[in-house]
């Protein structure tokens, strides 16, 4: 009977207890419960310090080529003009007197010169066509008389000749009265003529074939029939027109390619659509500060960094919202020590951009690109 008497006393404890425990919660006081709904006090709000360029900059992709392509455009064109032969391959270097491509089984020649020859010289033509194209022979390593300045005599006509022959073609020949050489003239002679469909003008010489029409592609006049690329490299990056107003010419870039080689470089030219795009992009080119591109970047595709507006160069930058000011005006942020204190460093602000501002601590050792500042 005993240990049945102590068992129910037992469970008449234990349920007073748990009606009293009942009891007392349901009679938590007011401010019991507004501290229990109360949130938890926020942990402050922490930004990385860290070190480098504060600027505005716009990037894009840029493609690597020539500073200088020319087309190579004929002054006229035969009947049915057609490419027969391809004389030079793409790379070729172009000198005075090359002919990188036949026409309709001729030769087209590159010759120096600042303006497109404009008939056929024929033996006896006289003026600033022959001018040019004795320039253009001398440029070729083909000498003539100074005494035929200007005029189409001898030993033109043997330049043109020899210009011809060291093509492995022959000139085109018509009946004159002059003959190339000295010897006796008995009867009249077929002299070489320079047909205006078997020359062509480039300004810049030497340069490098950039393309050529395959055999077979047919010409129509007016329109290159092949290019040359000279000078050297340049970049060409593609800019959105909503963007292009913010980059002006001799602004700071970097031109990175995608092995991270990154070479200075600063903007020549803002022009017009970027040619060969599928969008609405503006064409801005960019050369290096100094120096050449390097060679193996020709046709390929990097990065173009512009800044457009610098406000300092490897220094430390923090949230603009970090920057608080004292009763003296003198800007702080507060820095988080190891213990989680946070300790006032003053410092000067030397310029704010897109929410991050560059600072400098009075006492240099205060403030690492390491410390972490408060934020909110």
């Amino acid at each position: 009977m005993s240990g049945r008497w102590v068992a129910i006393v037992g469970v008449a404890l234990v349920g007073l207890l748990a009606t009293g425990w009942l009891v007392a919660k349901s009679f938590e006081s007011p401010a019991q419960r507004e501290a229990r709904a109360r949130p938890p006090t926020p942990e402050p709000i922490l930004a990385d310090v860290t070190i480098g360029t504060l600027a505005d900059e716009v990037t894009a992709r840029a493609e690597v080529s020539p500073a200088i392509v020319d087309p190579l455009t004929p002054q006229a064109l035969g009947e049915r003009a057609v490419v027969t032969s391809r004389l030079m391959a793409p790379g070729s270097e172009v000198v005075p007197g090359s002919a990188p491509l036949a026409i309709n089984g001729r030769p087209l020649f590159v010759l120096p010169g600042k303006f497109g020859f404009y008939r056929d010289i024929l033996a006896g033509a006289n003026g600033p066509d022959v001018a040019q194209l004795q320039d253009g022979l001398a440029a070729a390593g083909i000498a003539t008389a100074p005494s035929e300045a200007g005029f189409y005599g001898p030993t033109t006509q043997a330049g043109v000749l020899a210009l011809y022959r060291a093509a492995g073609s022959e000139p085109l020949m018509r009946a004159g009265a002059t003959p190339p050489t000295q010897a006796p003239r008995i009867e009249p002679q077929q002299l070489p003529v320079v047909p205006l469909t078997e020359v062509v003008v480039a300004p810049h010489l030497p340069a490098k074939l950039a393309s050529v029409p395959a055999v077979g592609t047919k010409l129509r006049a007016g329109q290159p029939v092949a290019t040359l690329a000279s000078g050297s490299f340049v970049a060409h990056a593609g800019v959105a027109p909503s963007v292009v107003n913010r980059i002006k010419r001799g602004m700071s870039a970097q031109l990175i390619a995608d092995s991270g080689r990154a070479v200075p470089a600063r903007v020549v030219l803002v022009r017009g659509k970027l040619r060969g795009s599928t969008e609405d992009l503006r064409d801005v080119t960019l050369a290096p500060s100094h120096g050449r591109l390097p060679a193996l970047w020709n046709g390929t595709d990097v990065l173009a960094r512009v800044t457009t507006r610098l406000v300092r160069r490897d220094v430390l930058i923090v949230p603009t919202r970090a920057i608080a000011r004292d009763t003296d005006g003198r800007s702080y942020v507060l820095k988080r020590e190891r213990d989680g204190a946070f300790v006032r460093i003053t410092v000067n602000t030397l310029g704010s951009l897109a929410g991050r501002t560059a600072v400098e601590p009075q006492d240099a050792q205060a403030l690492a690109a390491t410390d972490r500042v408060r934020v909110g």
